[in-house]
């Protein structure tokens, strides 16, 4: 029993550790987290994955990576780089798309997905809306307060004495 309760200890701490240290570097601009709405990047990244992604200079990218682009007509969305025009234009074509998109991208830079969690996305959106942000903030830090409480310690018995035994005087 005590090896596995000592399993689990290591296992919430390292999600804690994991979760703690997206949400600083998400804070702090260091990665940023995308919900994979659609299913045009499968079967490499499936529909509703959460995203994990690195802001990168649009002179880093190369034909193969997966960048998020937001576009004022069609939204946020993650496609791979299909062709890297002379101009440096992004010519993107989602990996079930037959086609590459018909227009081209010119970012000054684009968060470049680096891994995924699949199915997480929606679930991980929902709880990032800011009112629901905050009553899952009050449950984490609330349970982190009460998984990290000292144990309480049992007093210990005293051993009964021994029938027939000699009285110390």
């Amino acid at each position: 029993m005590t090896f596995i309760r000592h399993l689990a200890t290591i296992a919430v701490w390292v999600i804690l550790v994991t979760i703690g240290g997206i949400a600083v570097g998400s804070a702090l601009g260091v990665l940023s987290l995308h919900h994979i709405e659609t299913s045009s990047m499968e079967p490499g990244i499936p529909q509703s994955s959460l995203a994990l992604a690195l802001p990168t200079p649009a002179d880093r990218l190369a034909v193969g990576d997966v960048v998020v682009i937001d576009d004022e007509r069609r939204g946020t969305f993650a496609h791979r780089v299909h062709t890297i025009e002379p101009d440096g234009a992004l010519r993107l074509k989602g990996d079930a798309n037959d086609a590459t998109d018909p227009e081209t991208y010119r970012p000054a830079g684009a968060p470049r997905i680096v891994g995924h969690v699949p199915l997480v996305g929606a679930p991980v959106e929902f709880v990032l809306t800011p009112p629901i942000r905050y009553v899952a903030m009050l449950v984490f830090f609330v349970g982190l307060l009460i998984y990290a409480r000292p144990a309480r310690r049992r007093p210990r018995e005293t051993e009964p004495e021994q029938v027939g035994a000699p009285a110390d005087a």
